[in-house]
């Protein structure tokens, strides 16, 4: 083997080395996570994967799963673009760890013979753009890679199509630091973005969650992952993003599911501003009450004793004493005060 031969593969070594220490970028990027998923329906719709943003204004266009992998079907409207995106910069710091350094992205798909199709790598500064028309429907690989900017303000891969009525099937998204992306790594996101957590220790969240022990706020600009989860199911506010929804004071229920359990359940009202969901759905809120009950009261009736004109009389002998209101201000167990909190990153 030539020297130039060793040098070469001694760099694509230390490249790929380099990368195994690294982390996937995409969240959901084998499309597992669907928490607006409508199983009422068969086939279920399956709807926008956990995490990206879809775009298509036209008519007949829309997204679903399909045999595990992601279907895109682009709308009939010549003047419409399908835009699917996921925001990568997501998470505390992100400045840190992405600026200055390569960052390489790898969309897995296939498309109807024809379909024109754009990838797009961007930190807000500069892109890496990749345009394909596609010639046959077999599986292909696109790569991109960027150099982050040093006053990168996002990083974003996108994937848009101007072609009308194209079938766009996409098996997996990854993208991290190196010149080589690899698409099995860990997630740069720890476990399911909107899962809760209980904190007992602290008035203060983690940097990668959000508490829940507040008045309703509006996602940030910078939180489209989470609000992809939540999808306006709390409201959502003057910017169109979702609200977090205010559980102070609350205490936890697990879903009814159509158990009766909760006997109430479909009469179960909405949780915060704008919020439309109500019944037997998660994130619906009930207020307290008391079962209802007989109280049952002894007492004795004395000897009959007439009165004139009038029927008799039974006075009672044992009276009943006077009530008096007792308890107070609320229906409550035993309980500790803990800090909810959601993730977003």
């Amino acid at each position: 083997m030539s020297e130039l031969r060793k040098n070469f593969h001694n760099h694509e070594l230390h490249h790929l080395i380099m990368t195994v220490n690294q982390r996937n970028l995409v969240y959901n990027h084998d499309f597992q996570y669907f928490s607006n998923a409508n199983y009422a329906v068969d086939p279920v719709d399956y709807g926008v994967p956990d995490g990206y943003q879809y775009m298509d204004q036209g008519s007949n266009g829309g997204v679903n799963l399909v045999n595990d992998h992601l279907v895109i079907t682009t709308s009939n409207d010549d003047q419409s673009v399908m835009v699917f995106k996921q925001a990568l910069h997501e998470f505390p710091r992100w400045q840190q760890t992405l600026c200055n350094q390569t960052v390489t992205a790898c969309i897995q798909l296939s498309a109807t013979s024809g379909s024109s199709i754009s990838v797009l790598l961007s930190d807000g500064v500069n892109s890496s753009i990749e345009k394909r028309v596609v010639e046959d429907e077999d599986e292909m690989i696109i790569e991109l890679q960027l150099f982050v900017d040093t006053h990168a303000e996002e990083l974003v891969i996108q994937l848009q199509s101007h072609s009308n009525a194209s079938v766009i099937t996409i098996s997996k998204i990854y993208a991290n630091i190196g010149q080589v992306a690899v698409s099995n790594l860990p997630c740069m996101i720890d476990g399911v973005i909107g899962q809760t957590q209980q904190l007992i220790a602290t008035c203060n969240p983690p940097s990668n969650q959000l508490s829940l022990c507040q008045s309703a706020i509006e996602l940030s600009e910078n939180m489209t992952r989470l609000d992809s989860v939540l999808n306006g199911r709390f409201g959502r506010g003057d910017q169109g993003r979702s609200y977090l929804p205010d559980i102070r004071g609350l205490f936890m229920r697990s879903w009814d599911n159509g158990a009766q359990t909760d006997p109430n359940a479909k009469e179960r009202k909405s949780l915060g501003r704008g919020s439309t969901i109500s019944g037997d759905l998660v994130g619906t809120i009930q207020e307290d009450v008391f079962e209802k009950h007989v109280h049952t009261i002894d007492f004795t009736i004395g000897e009959l004793k007439p009165s004139g004109d009038m029927a008799p009389i039974y006075p009672v002998i044992n009276k009943l004493q006077e009530t008096s209101e007792v308890g107070g201000d609320e229906t409550r167990p035993k309980n500790v005060y803990e800090l909810y909190t959601i993730k977003w990153a």
